[in-house]
Formats: C-alpha cells, sequence, structure tokens
C-alpha cells in the first residue's frame, strides 16, 4: 500500500528533514519548509536529512549563504 498523498513527499517518496531545526521541505511551495507537531504520516523509514536555507545561512553565515554554494538553492528562491 503506498502512502498517503503528502506536500512533504518528494517524486521519490521521500521526506525532506532539517538536521538542525527538524522542519519538513513542503514540496508544493518551493523554499518553504515547515515545522510539524509530528512527522508526516508515512515518513517512518522514508527520511533524507539536509539543512533548510536559513539554519544553512545561520550557520554558515554571510561568507557562504546557501544559494552561492548551492546554485539550485538561488533558482528556487
Amino acid at each position: 500500500m503506498s502512502p498517503p498523498p503528502s506536500p512533504y513527499r518528494d517524486r521519490n517518496g521521500l521526506y525532506r528533514r532539517c538536521c538542525a531545526c527538524g522542519a519538513f521541505k513542503n514540496h508544493d511551495q518551493p523554499g518553504r519548509w515547515d515545522l510539524l507537531p509530528a512527522p508526516p504520516e508515512g515518513a517512518q523509514g522514508a527520511v533524507s536529512h539536509g539543512l533548510c536555507e536559513p539554519c544553512f545561512d545561520r550557520d554558515h553565515g554571510d561568507s557562504a549563504p546557501a544559494s552561492a554554494l548551492y546554485p539550485a538553492v538561488a533558482a528556487r528562491r
């Protein structure tokens, strides 16, 4: 049985979660990450971790904005 439709699941069936703040990437709204009270239904075992843009920018400061290191981030903004 496939998991229910979710704006947090990508086309590969994975849920991307920020490893710093725990927010989930919302694939329906580019650039948006949402803090949820619980993981989305179906996310157990299907989570890929990364950093959301605010946490990346906070941790790396102005010297290395996400858009400079990852051009795909700039294209989504």
